[in-house]
């Protein structure tokens, strides 16, 4: 709701700050008084175009700025969240446009500068201006069909309904996402299975690569292998021409220990270790004369281990770095490829599953559409009897439905969207002989403030604007059908904020505040005020209303009976 106003040096308003309170607040005063000024300044912070001429003269700038209560849910809080424009104060929006006089103007919200075009977005979800077609959002199809679907009860349908809709979306967008990647996927299954295959055929073995280069190493290394055991097996051995071993050379030491021995027992100890070490140089030279026989130059096993080494190393720079690396890609690679072979399964199974949500979303869009077409005359009835009780007595209501612009096809049967299968349009004509038109082209603004009025009505608590204005609503009307209008006004302000400019005492009756708009001389300069009545105050300007602008004890008799039928 609009908590407060602070109007400055806008046309001939020098300054008003108005406090603004829940329910029904109407503007009264003169013709000419300047009531439509306050609408055109919320018009500015709604996101009008503004022109240096609305500028107080002698001024620099004009100014509006207003500060409004959100609630909690509202819808403007993503909104204001997205665009980096919090509150500091919980609950809170404040909204500011100036006008300079050289014709430039910039606005903005809770202290930041905004473009325009944002500014308007915001005021969307704060306030409905009848006094431009712009504003009000039930000119909007999609508005429009809002309040026929929940006046109509079918919201919990078209719930069921938008929620197959969007399986249906969802389902084709994987699917295309699919079917996009076909190249790609064949490409990469073509890739995974060369590559497992490669290491299956591989078949690698973890120390497999290290077995090899020692094998590789004695392949290529046979002739001086042999020459150095020859040379090691004459220092075990021993030359028998020219030299003895190291066998004789031990054991030739172990007999003299042994005599040694028989003299002094004490030199047994030195005569184990001996006869261990000569062992040893047996076991040592018996080994080193097998391993000789064995010794052979084998050129073919040389390059089978060689080439053995080279694929090893080469499947290792794309798998490895180790065996065990290849070897666990080679377990992801086959996972991958199972999965890609199962695709075409898969895809199967996603268009068995689309076409059953597409049957489901054409069922509940047909059932939509049925229940459309029979609450169309318990609609528009209501909204008849209503404008004809705003003096309207020749308005014809009527509701278009046609397929959505942007739908997609169900089956190829059927165009919906998220809403259904149609969109729907409110028609409107007030006079025989002229055809029911869109509301958007409704000329006359009185015509088209009860219109809102009257759909806004209908909408009952689905009406989420903060704050409805109101202008001409009761032109060229009075008596029962201004009564009706007052009624209407004060039973929609119990649940969204309500500024009516009037010049209808039965209307402004009704009102819960009363704010004057009177115009004055003040230093050779005109000037308009906006000031907030007190309950004698308003007496006063009922009776004026009452009598033609006098004052009367006839006249204000009657406008304390009209107070007093309202309180």
């Amino acid at each position: 709701m609009l908590r407060f106003l602070h109007i400055r040096n806008f046309a001939l308003i020098e300054e008003a700050r108005i406090d603004f309170q829940r329910g029904l607040t109407v503007l009264t005063g003169e013709t000419g008084a300047g009531k439509s000024l306050v609408l055109d300044a919320l018009g500015l912070l709604a996101g009008m175009r503004a022109s240096p001429s609305i500028v107080r003269s002698g001024a620099n700038r004009a100014t509006v700025e207003a500060v409004f209560e959100v609630s909690p849910d509202s819808s403007l809080l993503p909104l204001l969240e997205e665009s980096g424009l919090e509150s500091e104060e919980p609950g809170e929006v404040i909204l500011r446009r100036e006008v300079l006089a050289s014709g430039r103007g910039r606005a903005s919200a809770n202290g930041r500068l905004i473009p325009l075009t944002l500014l308007e977005k915001i005021s969307h979800h704060l306030l409905e201006i009848g006094t431009q077609h712009e504003q009000f959002a039930l000119l909007q199809r999609d508005a429009q069909q809002e309040v026929f679907d929940t006046f109509s009860n079918l919201l919990p349908l078209r719930t069921q309904y938008t929620k197959a809709w969007s399986r249906v979306t969802e389902l084709r967008q994987e699917l295309a996402r699919r079917q996009g990647d076909d190249r790609e996927r064949e490409q990469r299954r073509d890739f995974l299975a060369y590559q497992v295959e490669e290491l299956e055929a591989a078949g690698l073995r973890d120390g497999e690569l290290e077995e090899l280069q020692i094998e590789a190493r004695r392949l290529g290394n046979v002739e001086v292998l042999a020459a150095l055991a020859s040379e090691v097996d004459g220092h075990l051995n021993g030359d028998d021409i020219e030299a003895s071993g190291v066998r004789d050379l031990l054991s030739r030491a172990i007999r003299t220990v042994e005599q040694m021995a028989s003299h002094d027992a004490s030199l047994d100890k030195i005569l184990t270790p001996l006869e261990q070490a000569a062992e040893g140089l047996s076991e040592a030279a018996f080994a080193l004369m097998g391993y000789a026989e064995k010794l052979e130059v084998d050129p073919k096993r040389l390059m089978e281990v060689e080439e053995r080494i080279t694929t090893v190393r080469g499947l290792l720079r794309k798998h490895g770095p180790s065996v065990i690396d290849a070897i666990n890609r080679l377990e992801e690679m086959r996972a991958e490829l199972a999965e890609l072979n199962q695709w075409e399964d898969a895809g199967a199974a996603l268009m068995k599953e689309l076409a059953a949500a597409e049957e489901t979303a054409m069922r509940l869009a047909r059932d939509l559409t049925a229940a459309r077409k029979k609450a169309v005359v318990r609609f528009t009835r209501p909204l008849v009897a209503i404008l004809r009780d705003f003096s309207l007595p020749k308005v014809r209501i009527a509701l278009e439905m046609a397929p959505p612009a942007n739908g997609i096809d169900l089956g190829g049967k059927m165009k919906c969207d998220s809403r259904g299968a149609e969109t729907v349009e409110i028609l409107f004509s007030a006079n025989d002989g002229e055809p029911p038109q869109p509301l958007r082209r409704i000329g006359s603004g009185g015509e088209l403030s009860r219109v809102m009025l009257a759909l806004r009505t209908l909408a009952g608590e689905a009406s989420r604007i903060p704050l409805m204005v109101f202008d001409e609503v009761d032109a060229g009307i009075s008596g029962q059908a201004a009564r009706h209008v007052a009624e209407r006004l004060a039973a929609l302000s119990r649940q969204t904020q309500i500024l009516a400019v009037t010049h209808n005492p039965t209307v402004a009756a009704q009102a819960d505040h009363q704010l004057l708009v009177e115009k004055s001389m003040e230093g050779g300069r005109t000037s308009t005020h906006v000031l907030t009545l007190d309950n004698r105050q308003r007496q006063e300007e009922l009776a004026r209303l009452l009598d033609g602008g006098k004052l009367s004890v006839k006249s204000l008799a009657l406008a304390e009976e009209l107070l007093a039928q309202t309180a």
